[in-house]
């Protein structure tokens, strides 16, 4: 989000948190202790622990992710090739360009100071062949735009938000490294999401291709299922030695029984295999213990509604970290190593809307009324976003619709915009620098869920069901099941006409009459004609028929076809 701060703005957000306090506790305004709470969430759900994607159905969910990388901008790193035009890509990088002033440590930076690192970007041997390296991150690594730790801020009074921050890599992950730095401190990599600067002391180099595949195909593996797991300290191995594992973190476990190491025998710890750089930047797997007692799991979390809800608060309260800076996870990289923790390998940011089969609601050209009618059916922890933020939803109370985020800034006493940088629960109703509502600029909504109805398959009707199912407009009559040849109701036609065009309900009620199929297909007409839709005369005639559910589909979604807008207030 654009950030904007000023002294006078920051002690009037004091002044109003004080307002708002519980307590020791203070929250943002519109939240208090209770909606702050993930338990409070948890009590309110009637399933809380069905399965709501089997491990099965999540692998294919990563596949399809990565089929459609195009969209999606998720790779997967083993169809990348294993040689490279490594000159063609430094001769890229160095074509950058700075137009704005940006300030390192207060002070505004000189053209000469981009020369430096332009020159340091040359790597030396490059090549229009060069052989891939197969990386571990053995250290939480920031990505970067250019090689350089410094951090460089559009504001010289804002030391923590680098607009060359790209994204972070965390502990155990992945890369390919194309490139080096001239002066071998950086290495140019390539992730699953993007490509970057990493520190050269953050990545171990694999002897092989098939070693590095080895660890990161492991079968046996530890999940951080906490915000952050702190090691025990170690004078024998510092490089173990208090060392942080934020969530999301995946490491395989060791497959021996308890033995002397690191100075004793570590009796009831988990034992993971720590991927270790060398002097000579080579990795080697070092075993390391991690107490019983620390945040963690065997293999991924089940994918429930109230692991989701307990993951989702996980980081309630840490601090903001743009792009993963200061180990700390911003909006986007909050819901994304949440998800991480149930194997559920979820886009960045506005790419998230275009994941195949899940459950995604287009919210753009919506009133604010139908934006919040939408979201109120929204199960908790479904993903919402505008232009610059990302949030989980939770539920609504009363008029309010609550989001819990990692909070960049927002304008708080109604006149200013304030520097937050918190994990926090807020309302939509909390506003942007520009004004407007959260809820006004809401623009799409996924849930992490496939429609899944095992009674669809041989219905001709089948693609048209499940991708009305996937734009949240109709639903099943249980959580596997669609009934396609069962009658269409009133209740259920009202739902769907009203989530697919936003007709007033109240109207919609009174028009039907009666619970007949004739009373069903007058109001269809009815509606027809009230909201100018168009439409075609077979489409007219099938409505002089009984519809059942799957036939209604068939018309619905036809009907929408033919209007080129969503129907607004």
């Amino acid at each position: 989000m654009v950030k904007q701060v000023g002294k006078r703005a920051f002690v009037l957000l004091m002044a109003l948190c004080m307002t708002v306090s519980a307590g020791a506790v203070s929250y943002m305004p519109g939240a208090n202790a209770d909606v702050a709470s993930a338990s409070y969430w948890q009590k309110r759900e009637t399933a809380p622990d069905r399965v709501l994607l089997t491990p099965k159905q999540i692998e294919q969910v990563n596949a399809d992710i990565m089929a459609a990388s195009e969209d999606t901008k998720v790779v997967d790193l083993l169809t990348i090739p294993q040689t490279m035009d490594t000159t063609a890509l430094i001769e890229t990088l160095c074509g950058f360009s700075i137009e704005n002033t940006y300030y390192v440590n207060g002070s505004a930076v000189s053209s000469a100071y981009y020369e430096v690192l332009r020159s340091n970007m040359r790597d030396p041997a490059a090549s229009t062949v060069k052989q891939m390296r197969y990386g571990l991150i053995c250290e939480n690594a920031d990505i970067k735009s250019l090689p350089t730790a410094d951090v460089l801020s559009d504001a010289a009074d804002d030391p923590e938000y680098d607009e060359f921050q790209i994204n972070k890599v965390l502990t155990g992950d992945g890369v390919i490294v194309a490139a080096q730095s001239r002066d071998g401190k950086w290495y140019y990599v390539k992730t699953s999401k993007v490509d970057g600067w990493v520190q050269a002391d953050r990545v171990a180099v694999c002897s092989t291709r098939q070693a590095w595949l080895d660890y990161l195909q492991a079968k046996d593996f530890l999940m951080v299922t906490g915000s952050k797991v702190v090691l025990e300290q170690s004078v024998l191995n510092p490089a173990i030695s208090s060392k942080i594992l934020t969530i999301g973190t995946k490491l395989p476990l060791s497959q021996r029984a308890a033995h002397f190491m690191d100075g004793r025998i570590p009796f009831d710890n988990y034992v993971v295999l720590m991927p270790i750089r060398n002097a000579d930047g080579s990795c080697t797997f070092q075993e390391t213990p991690i107490p019983l007692n620390r945040d963690v799991h065997v293999g991924y979390l089940p994918y429930t509604q109230n692991n989701l809800i307990a993951q989702i608060f996980k980081e309630q309260g840490d601090r903001y970290g743009w792009g993963g800076m200061l180990n700390a996870d911003d909006c986007t990289s909050l819901v994304v190593n949440a998800y991480r923790c149930f194997g559920i390998y979820l886009p960045n940011g506005r790419w998230m809307q275009f994941v195949p089969d899940l459950v995604v609601t287009d919210l753009s050209g919506y009133s604010d009324a139908q934006k919040a009618q939408v979201v109120s059916e929204l199960p908790c922890g479904s993903i919402l976003q505008f232009h610059g933020h990302v949030m989980a939803y939770l539920g609504q109370t009363g008029e309010e619709q609550y989001v819990i985020s990692a909070l960049g800034n927002a304008m708080i006493d109604g006149t200013s915009t304030s520097r937050i940088r918190t994990v926090t629960v807020s309302t939509l109703h909390t506003r942007r620098a520009n004004g407007n509502t959260w809820l006004h600029e809401l623009y799409f909504a996924l849930s992490v869920q496939v429609p899944a109805f095992t009674d669809v398959s041989a219905a001709a009707e089948k693609d048209t069901i499940l991708s009305l199912a996937r734009q949240n407009i109709v639903r099943g009559t249980s959580e596997t099941t669609f009934s396609p040849n069962a009658a269409i109701s009133k209740p259920v036609a009202v739902k769907m006409l009203s989530r697919a065009f936003f007709v007033d309900t109240d109207w919609l009620n009174k028009t039907l009459t009666g619970t007949s199929s004739d009373a069903l297909n007058q109001a269809i007409l009815a509606i027809w004609e009230k909201q100018s839709l168009g439409g075609t005369p077979e489409l007219r005639s099938k409505t002089e028929q009984e519809l059942t559910r799957a036939q209604f589909c068939v018309w619905l979604n036809s009907l929408m076809d033919s209007a080129k807008q969503p129907v607004t207030e």
